[in-house]
């Protein structure tokens, strides 16, 4: 899939596991995917810019869509921080544990300090939400297309502005149920001189068990779209993302689960000229309690589904290597991709669940193994 008429569009964001599947993919799976990308902060960092270093430096150049989490960072005051350490220690006490000592002057000051680069960093995506400045820092780097920020018909027409003093393409990204956004990326299209290169996205969302009323959503916004912007519609590039990993506990679901995400591009291929994106085999991004797929899991991403290997027992690591085992041992290990992600499988199945110095005995790090697979097949054509 080298040619630029069949990338591949995945949907991941800059959060560490998330970017490491992405980096420990070979140059030419790089080369066959456009990325969709969230920049979100980085550890301490007080802008978005460290976000764009580190995915550049990922990229090397590469094409990228490029767009950020506004959702601002909780701060705790120094009255709360203190309160909620009162809380521990009182925890402690009446389980008649040792407690734990003072902070000390130099910690406190690291945490006011941590405190202020959080209020900098809120006040900064703040300023960024729908203005010329992040559409003029997105284009500071090579190959990134910055999503714009369809907040208002004022800001819109603020970011194409901005855009257009260097020519530069930009995409616009859509849930398929919204007309409101619907009817401001249409109106932003509008007003670009010259929108040929620029990129739609409609986004289906969660589509699991839901792959008709999906299509259908899919296929609506399309046509609203070409409505409005007549023959405009037909000099952008057309994606279609949707994603069906679950959002709870994979104990809930089948040990091989279908990829529903394919069977929506399908319908919606079969009527307009569409490109294929997806969510990487990762959740929808939401705020949620716990982790998904609390129970440790090993999964194996096949051409249109997931092989799960689950065990019911939460406190122990070692589950990890049992389910890495048990999947390097099943039939569909032959029907897997050769990458990064399948090889740390292999490696954990040998009874070690440190690979090149990195610990895979909690679920975060699995993150990772499962959309290296993804994203890799993915680009390799499925």
């Amino acid at each position: 899939m080298n040619s630029q008429s069949r990338s591949y569009f995945p949907c991941f964001s800059t959060s560490p596991f998330e970017l490491r599947a992405y980096l420990e993919c070979s140059d030419q799976v790089k080369d066959s995917m456009t990325p969709i990308v969230t920049l979100t902060r980085q550890r301490g960092a007080a802008t978005i810019e460290d976000s764009f270093e580190v995915l550049g430096n990922a990229a090397g150049g590469r094409r990228m869509i490029v767009d950020f989490d506004a959702a601002p960072k909780t701060v705790a005051t120094a009255a709360e921080a203190a309160e909620r350490r009162r809380q521990r220690a009182r925890a402690r006490e009446e389980l008649g544990l040792k407690p734990t000592r003072p902070r000390s002057e130099r910690e406190l000051a690291r945490d006011e300090e941590g405190r202020r680069a959080t209020e900098a960093f809120n006040a900064h995506i703040g300023g960024l939400e729908g203005s010329a400045s992040w559409i003029s820092l997105a284009l500071k780097w090579q190959g990134m297309i910055p999503i714009v920020r369809l907040g208002s018909q004022e800001s819109v027409a603020v970011q194409i502005r901005a855009a257009a003093r260097s020519s530069s393409p930009l995409a616009f990204r859509v849930a398929a149920d919204d007309e409101r956004t619907l009817q401001l990326a249409a109106r932003g299209i509008a007003q670009m001189t010259d929108p040929s290169g620029s990129v739609l996205i409609v986004d289906g969302g969660y589509v699991r068990s839901s792959i008709r009323d999906a299509a259908n959503r899919i296929d609506q916004a399309l046509r609203s779209m070409q409505a409005q912007l007549g023959e405009a519609f037909h000099t952008i590039d057309k994606v279609v993302v949707s994603g069906s990993f679950p959002t709870t506990s994979l104990r809930d679901f089948p040990r091989m689960l279908a990829m529903d995400e394919h069977d929506v591009f399908a319908s919606v291929n079969g009527t307009w000229d569409v490109r294929y994106g997806d969510h990487a085999s990762l959740p929808r991004r939401e705020p949620r309690a716990g982790g998904n797929g609390w129970f440790p899991h090993v999964d194996l991403v096949l051409g249109t589904s997931w092989r799960i290997e689950l065990e019911e027992s939460n406190s122990d690591p070692g589950a990890y290597i049992r389910c890495a085992a048990t999947t390097f041992k099943s039939p569909e290990w032959s029907r897997r991709t050769d990458c990064w992600g399948t090889s740390v499988i292999e490696q954990v199945a040998q009874g070690d669940l440190r690979v090149n110095g990195a610990k895979f005995g909690a679920p975060a790090p699995w993150i990772s193994v499962r959309v290296n697979q993804h994203i890799t097949r993915m680009a390799g054509g499925r």
